[in-house]
């Protein structure tokens, strides 16, 4: 999944001549066993809206787990989600300051697609990991919700780097 999406237009040429530079450190063979991992995490995420990503940087630590870096378990994820009164707004916004890989944004997005699947949610998340807030853009994005992802520091309003997602409509 390349970060690019027609809200990353603009970005394209310079997101794409980053992806070359990735795709030549690996052989086809590897390349291929990408795609099929990608194609793998669609259909949990199409099975079950978790954080399947946060499970996998825990257990291999790709994040860079400094810092005291917690990342939220499933079940308080689910618990807050709950506790979150929800509406049928046509469109909800949801914003997570410290969003990690994304476990209180897709079990708030899980709950509101029990509830309503036509319901619209856009995310603001941020993280000053850049592996893991990366994990919640390609999550969301997995899921149609649309949103703005930023790599920065929330204490000090300090960003990094932006990511947006548009919504897909399957």
């Amino acid at each position: 999944m390349a970060l690019v999406n027609g809200a990353n237009l603009r970005r394209v040429s310079e997101i794409y001549e980053r992806i070359t530079e990735i795709k030549n450190k690996y052989s086809e063979k590897q390349i291929g066993l990408f795609t099929k991992a990608l194609e793998i995490l669609g259909e949990l995420h199409e099975r079950q809206t978790k954080d399947w990503l946060g499970q996998l940087t825990g257990v291999a630590s790709l994040t860079e787990n400094k810092d005291g870096q917690v990342f939220t378990p499933e079940y308080i994820a689910q618990l807050m989600s709950e506790l979150v009164n929800t509406t049928s707004n046509i469109q909800e916004t949801v914003s997570d300051p410290c969003c990690g890989t994304g476990a209180l944004l897709l079990g708030h997005i899980a709950r509101v697609r029990e509830k309503d699947n036509k319901q619209s949610i856009r995310m603001h998340a941020i993280d000053l990991d850049r592996t893991a807030l990366l994990c919640t853009f390609i999550q969301c994005g997995l899921h149609g919700v649309n949103g703005v992802f930023i790599v920065g520091n929330t204490l000090t309003n300090e960003v990094y780097e932006t990511f947006y997602s548009a919504p897909i409509y399957h």
